[in-house]
């Protein structure tokens, strides 16, 4: 039986009572597991459209996840694959408490099955959430990846290459600017966002102890940014190379070299 009959089937399977997942590790301390309709008046799966600040990063470190799934939104055709439509919180179009999502494992997509029950505290969830706060996608998609790396505590800490892999089937190439010069890396970020690939990055330190500082341009070290764009600008002093990078924090404002000021 392929793994969209067996989402059919589960779905089907739920004609009175909600899905729930006992295959999920609700190890998680102080949680309260909680279904979007239970803290939100109005969740939706997907509101007009997804878009970058659909993913706000909360108390979990997966920035490198989250900066991934970021870039996935400008890409459509890759992510309505990952983020399978016609998903609802609507009990007259379906809703039964159970969601999928597809990603690559092993050499072949797999269907990952979740319930919709999300940690939360004082009715605020806690981990990844939308800019727009019915939203629901993506931290659904962040419980569908933490079930298939063995719970949300698995995603403190990984990399960007494997979630690129993860949502696009393909292979992740990887630059170091220690290894590589700034010619080299503008060239494959330019060949890469004219070829449509999704892309991130991480500011790399040299002790531990610096993670999640903020440096006086406003960057955070130790910590995954999307890559959204890459221009060649023409200027007084010659041409300027650009970059745009999204913070999954949502804030921490950039305010180096063309920035907003």
């Amino acid at each position: 039986m392929s793994a969209a009959q067996d989402f059919q089937a589960l779905h089907a399977g739920c004609r009175e009572d909600l899905f729930d997942d006992e295959k999920f590790p609700q190890n998680i301390p102080g949680v309260e597991w909680r279904r979007p309709p239970e803290f939100c008046s109005h969740p939706q799966f997907i509101e007009s459209g997804a878009s970058t600040s659909d993913v706000c990063q909360g108390e979990l470190g997966d920035c490198w996840l989250l900066s991934s799934m970021t870039s996935l939104t400008l890409h459509p055709q890759l992510f309505s694959r990952v983020v399978p439509e016609n998903q609802t919180f609507s009990r007259s179009h379906g809703y039964r408490g159970i969601f999928h999502f597809k990603l690559w494992r092993f050499g072949d997509w797999l269907d990952v099955i979740i319930d919709d029950k999300l940690p939360t505290k004082n009715n605020v969830l806690i981990y990844s959430k939308s800019h727009t706060r019915g939203e629901m996608w993506s931290p659904l998609l962040e419980k569908a990846y933490a079930k298939v790396s063995g719970g949300y505590l698995a995603l403190q800490g990984g990399t960007i290459p494997e979630a690129l892999e993860d949502f696009t089937g393909g292979l992740a190439e990887v630059l170091s600017l220690s290894r590589h010069t700034p010619e080299e890396t503008w060239e494959l970020i330019v060949q890469s966002a004219h070829s449509r690939f999704p892309m991130a990055c991480y500011i790399e330190v040299a002790e531990h102890g610096e993670v999640g500082q903020v440096n006086e341009d406003g960057l955070v070290l130790g910590h995954a940014y999307s890559i959204l764009g890459a221009k060649e600008v023409q200027h007084d002093s010659g041409d300027v190379t650009l970059i745009r990078l999204r913070n999954p924090w949502g804030f921490t404002e950039y305010n180096g070299p063309w920035s907003d000021k």
